[in-house]
C-alpha cells in the first residue's frame, strides 16, 4: 500500500493484521491507495525497490508475528473450505491436517523454498518467510519500522503519530474463525521444523514457541 500524500509504504505481510491496518490507513485524507491496479497488495520490499524507483524516499513499515502462530493462522485461513484450499492447491482433493500441510512436500514445505519472485510466479508465495518481505536484494533490512502483531495497537499508535494522523481504532477485518491456540497444534517434529526454517524470524525478534 502506498500513500504519496502522506509519503508512506505499508508492506502487507499476510496474517499480521494487514487488512485491519490497510482499512485504517485508507481513511487518511480518503487517499489510501494500492500501488497501482497492476500490483498485488502483498508485495515485498525488494520487489517495490526494483519497480518503484522512489520508494526509498517514502517512510516504509511492516508488521511481523510469531512464526508458530503465523503459520497456524495461514493454515486456518486457507483451509476454511475445500474450494478455498484448492484455489491455492489445485491438485488437492481433501484438506490436509496442519501437520501434513506443514511437513509434506506437496503442501507448505515445497512452497516455503520459493523465497523470491520470478516471471512465472509474480506474487510472493503465501508462506514467504516474514523476513523476506522487508529485505532488499542484498539481504539488508530495507524498511524503516517493523511493528509486532503481539503489540499491534501500541505499534500502530506510533505509526499514526509518525504519519501525522490522529490515533485510529483498528477494525477487526479478515478474522480467522479458529478454535485452537496454536501451541496445541504442534508436536516436537513440527516445532523443530519451524525452528529450522524460520530461524531468521525467530532470532531477529526473539520469538519462541
Amino acid at each position: 500500500m502506498i500513500n504519496r500524500r502522506r509519503n508512506f509504504i505499508f508492506i502487507h505481510i499476510n496474517k499480521t493484521a494487514g487488512r485491519s491496518i490497510s482499512t485504517a490507513l485508507s481513511t487518511i485524507d480518503n487517499h489510501g491507495v494500492r500501488t497501482t491496479k497492476n500490483y498485488h497488495f502483498h508485495m515485498p520490499m525488494f520487489w517495490l525497490m526494483e519497480n518503484i524507483p522512489d520508494c526509498k524516499q517514502l517512510f516504509s513499515f511492516a508488521f511481523v508475528r510469531n512464526p508458530f502462530d503465523w503459520l497456524y493462522s495461514n493454515y486456518a485461513y486457507i483451509t476454511r473450505e475445500l474450494d478455498i484450499f484448492k484455489y491455492f492447491n489445485p491438485q488437492a482433493n481433501k484438506i490436509p491436517s496442519f501437520k501434513e500441510w506443514l511437513l509434506e512436500d506437496k503442501w507448505y514445505s515445497t512452497r516455503r523454498r520459493a523465497n523470491q519472485l520470478n516471471a512465472v510466479n509474480p506474487f510472493p508465495p503465501m508462506q514467504l518467510r516474514q523476513f523476506g518481505w522487508w529485505l532488499d536484494v542484498n539481504g539488508t533490512c530495507a524498511v524503516d519500522y517493523i511493528g509486532r502483531y503481539e503489540q499491534l495497537h501500541q505499534d500502530f499508535d506510533y505509526i499514526s503519530q509518525k504519519l501525522g494522523m490522529s490515533t485510529a481504532t483498528l477494525p477487526h477485518v479478515n478474522e480467522n474463525k479458529r478454535n485452537h491456540n496454536y501451541r496445541t497444534m504442534y508436536d516436537t517434529e513440527m516445532i523443530q521444523m519451524v525452528e529450522e526454517t524460520h530461524a531468521d524470524d525467530l532470532s531477529r525478534f526473539g520469538y519462541t514457541f
